[in-house]
């Protein structure tokens, strides 16, 4: 277990800012394993959104990874290609995996993997209830 790891997951295509929240609370969490941790995204590659989502995502991977290695909080971003995080969960074993809080950690695919290897799994409440799903319809709305 990489126990100076904190790691999330996600395709982050509109930046707002309950992924900021996220990422802070992330970098400042504190658990008895974690001294000087290093928050890790697990940035899912346009490949990767074509097959979870059915289209390509809004923003490429490139520049998606490059604003979210812009954030002061985020240390490090890593491009995967399957459809979830799995196999990076296994390679990296981060000892903490943390979702936003509308995630139901007993429900999540991944909670079984990071819990195998001692990791512990939390989620970090919304700060705002913003979705990036949100944002893009009030933008087509106001262009009605």
């Amino acid at each position: 277990m990489n126990e100076n790891m904190i790691a999330t997951s996600g395709v982050f295509d509109i930046i707002h800012a309950d992924h900021i929240n996220l990422f802070k609370k992330m970098k400042y969490y504190k658990y008895p394993m974690l001294d000087k941790h290093q928050v890790h995204v697990f940035l899912n590659s346009d490949e990767s959104v074509i097959k979870n989502k059915g289209r390509p995502p809004r923003v490429c991977q490139v520049q998606r990874a490059e604003v979210l290695d812009a954030i002061v909080w985020v240390d490090a971003v890593h491009i995967f290609n399957e459809e979830r995080p799995h196999g990076m969960i296994k390679l990296f074993k981060p000892a903490v995996w943390a979702k936003g809080g509308d995630y139901d950690i007993e429900k999540m695919q991944s909670t079984p993997i990071v819990r195998s290897y001692g990791g512990e799994v939390i989620t970090i409440p919304h700060k705002y209830g913003i979705h990036s799903s949100d944002i893009v319809r009030r933008a087509i709305e106001l262009c009605k």
